[in-house]
């Protein structure tokens, strides 16, 4: 019978004794949006959102988050937003689909209105943007 050469055998890893786990923060104006995504993911996978959509609009709000990752989520402004969304469609940007930016924005809105709800934020910066599908 064959036997496998040592370097196609499994490698075996030691099983951690705890696991690492980042519990879900409470979100407040003072939070950076990054902070603020694991009890985001918590509440879209609450909702009534597909799982595709829920994973969708959580990579949404990541993307937001790393183009402004200097504002807490109680500063950002209608102006950041619709620069996040000017790179979206610029030639310098992304060059999105109308479709994958009305999907984005909608995550953006779906985010902010959930911080308002909660009482993390008093000012939508999502309240005038209109997302046309």
């Amino acid at each position: 019978m064959f036997n496998q050469l040592n370097i196609f055998k499994r490698k075996t890893f030691p099983v951690a004794s705890q696991k690492q786990i980042t519990e879900p923060t409470t979100p407040t104006g003072e939070s950076s949006i990054m902070r603020t995504l694991p009890a985001y993911l918590a509440y879209l996978g609450s909702s009534k959102y597909a799982p595709s959509t829920t994973e969708k609009y959580f990579a949404d709000v990541k993307k937001l988050s790393v183009f402004l990752q200097k504002k807490n989520v109680g500063e950002i402004t209608m102006h950041d937003v619709q620069q996040w969304m000017a790179g979206l469609v610029t030639p310098q940007g992304e060059k999105l689909d109308k479709k994958t930016i009305n999907r984005k924005v909608s995550a953006i809105i779906t985010y902010f209105s959930w911080l308002m709800a909660i009482g993390a934020i008093t000012t939508d910066p999502t309240a005038g943007i209109d997302n046309q599908r």
